[in-house]
């Protein structure tokens, strides 16, 4: 078994291959993983995972305004994905209303905003 290390964000990820050809593989997906955040561009950015309902979310997290990208799973290999094309989503603000992302924008108290 081959052993290697590569640098994402703030993290280190231990890879391994059984050949070079596949150890180069395991690097190109974390490769593909951003440096910096796609909602405020810190490079204060990690991984995450949750459990939620028994439905298993993977992705990275800015730490510094909560946006988060997702990973998905590939259904043969079980490797990973960067889903959506690398897009980045706001926090979810919680509520009932259903669905979708939400952000200080979404307050009800929005009079302050300047819109151009």
């Amino acid at each position: 078994m081959i052993k290697g290390s590569i640098k994402v964000g703030n993290s280190t990820i231990q890879i391994e291959g059984s050949t070079p050809v596949e150890l180069v593989k395991n690097a190109g997906f974390w490769g593909e993983c951003p440096t910096k955040c796609g909602g405020c561009s810190s490079e204060d950015i990690g991984f995450f995972a949750r459990i939620p309902k028994g439905n298993l979310y993977v992705g990275m997290k800015c730490r510094g305004c909560g946006y988060e990208m997702n990973f998905g799973q590939n259904k043969e290999g079980g490797g990973l994905f960067i889903k959506d094309g690398g897009k980045w989503n706001a926090p979810y603000g919680g509520g009932s209303s259903g669905g979708g992302g939400s952000s200080a924008m979404d307050d009800e108290d929005d009079d302050d905003i300047p819109f151009s």
